[in-house]
This record gives C-alpha cells, sequence and structure tokens, in this order.
C-alpha cells in the first residue's frame, strides 16, 4: 500500500522529529534575542515573554519551511514552537526580565 504525503506535511514531519535533536540550538535563539530586546521596552513579562519566544520561534523555522511568514501553516508553527519555548524555558525568560527590569530608568 502507498501513502502519498503532501510538502506540507512532510515539513511537518521534519520539524517535529528536528525540534528535540535541535533544542540547544533554539535555547540559543531564545538566548540571542534575550540581548536584542531590551526589557525596558515592554510593559510587562508576560509581553516580553511573548515577544522573545514567537521571534525565537519564527528564526527557527526560518530555516526549515518553504512557507514565508504570514501562510496559515508558518504560523501554526510558530504557535506550537513558542508555546514549547514558553513551557520549557519560560521562567528563566521571565526571571531574566525581571532582573534587567530593575536597571531601567
Amino acid at each position: 500500500m502507498k501513502i502519498i504525503i503532501t510538502e506540507e506535511q512532510v515539513n511537518k514531519l521534519r520539524i517535529l522529529r528536528r525540534i528535540d535533536q535541535d533544542w540547544n540550538w533554539i535555547n540559543q535563539i531564545v538566548e540571542e534575542g534575550l540581548d536584542i530586546d531590551d526589557p525596558c521596552d515592554f510593559k510587562n513579562e508576560g509581553e516580553y515573554l511573548d515577544r522573545i519566544s514567537k521571534d525565537s520561534a519564527r528564526t527557527y523555522l526560518y530555516n526549515f519551511m518553504e512557507y514565508s511568514e504570514g501562510t496559515e501553516i508558518f504560523e501554526t508553527f510558530v504557535w506550537f514552537l513558542s508555546e514549547l519555548i514558553e513551557r520549557r524555558l519560560g521562567d528563566a525568560i521571565i526571571e531574566y526580565y525581571e532582573d534587567k527590569k530593575h536597571e531601567c530608568v
């Protein structure tokens, strides 16, 4: 029996298989995001966490997806990966925000 899968499904499988093995790389992307986005520019830690997690997810996904930003499939993966980043790294991101927020003038 032949199973035919679409290009979209191939991309989904490729990304889902790589997330765990690429987690160190994803973590580095998040750390770079912390250096780029100044906590002083955000109203609260929730807004900061959302920005860092979504931008990090987009950066990672740009390397694997042929779909452009704004397409439904790309945004679905951004949502999925940003939620995973928030679950795994959210406490550290918020801690960083709170530490740096005290330095704001």
